[in-house]
């Protein structure tokens, strides 16, 4: 079965800060690009005082003021590149990193929300665009097991009690997916806080999934915007019905006729008239 998200809920790219993987939020309600005061002070990013007090006057979505202290400089690699960012520090922040519309609009930042896909700098990388991952929207494993080379398994996974008597879909945790494994996309019934992921250990060597470990991301059916049934062959057949164009401004068969004269076309198909009508 192949399976269609609404993207509403992912907002976020994954970047890295000094080596270590930051979970951006591309907002692009936000006119500046925001940083807190926490995380900045964990990787060691000095903190310019503000000196014009316009940079410091923010208001959020809620109306409510944000308290900016100060201004950051940084790095951030995306896709293995690197891009330098100006951002400001807030005493308190709801996200790690907020890219707002001034980062977007340097780095010609391209939100392909029907594919799921951010691309930078005139398309020179591109990434995926993830959701946010939260301790009450993952499965863990039941108990430790350990998966053969180049093996699937149903593996039990312990699911959040909210779930239990409804159908889910699991979902890859993109950040761990073909890491130390590989987990399906499927969509299970909980019951007793327990169901089954379908795992794929693709190495040479068997790998322990210990008891406890996060391997999918869960969320209820509604997220699904539809559904499409897989043959059993495993070959997707697509028929694309043919397409009627209608001209915004009709010619007639003379004047097309004589449009293609004139302009040396030389076209016998069943198509000629249409081909010249688009040329017109």
């Amino acid at each position: 079965m192949v399976v269609q998200q609404p993207i509403v809920r992912k907002n976020y790219l994954l970047a890295r800060l000094n080596s270590k993987q930051v979970k951006c939020l591309l907002d692009t309600g936000s006119v500046a690009t925001l940083i807190s005061e926490s995380l900045a002070k964990k990787h060691k990013i000095p903190i310019t005082p503000i000196t014009d007090p316009t940079m410091a006057e923010l208001i959020s979505a809620n109306t409510s003021s944000i308290e900016v202290i100060g201004i950051a400089d940084f790095n951030i690699n995306v896709s293995g590149l690197s891009l330098p960012v100006t951002a400001r520090v807030t005493r308190v922040l709801s996200q790690d990193v907020i890219l707002g519309t001034d980062f977007l609009r340097a780095y010609e930042v391209n939100i392909d929300y029907g594919r799921g896909i951010v691309s930078l700098s005139d398309d020179l990388v591109r990434t995926p665009l993830h959701a946010v991952d939260r301790a009450d929207n993952v499965v863990s494993c039941v108990q430790s097991i350990c998966i053969p080379a180049e093996t699937e398994m149903l593996v039990p996974v312990r699911t959040p009690t909210y779930y239990n008597g409804r159908t889910v879909l699991l979902e890859p945790i993109p950040c761990y997916q073909f890491r130390l494994m590989a987990s399906a996309h499927s969509l299970n019934y909980c019951e007793h806080n327990r169901t089954v992921c379908r795992v794929w250990n693709f190495k040479p060597h068997a790998v322990v999934l210990r008891k406890g470990i996060k391997i999918a991301q869960i969320a209820p059916i509604t997220t699904v915007a539809s559904c499409t049934p897989m043959p059993t062959d495993g070959n997707v057949k697509t028929t694309l019905e043919p397409q009627v164009r209608t001209p915004l401004n009709p010619r007639s068969t003379p004047e097309l006729e004589e449009f293609g004269a004139n302009y040396g076309f030389n076209i016998e198909t069943k198509s000629a008239s249409r081909i010249t009508s688009t040329a017109f």
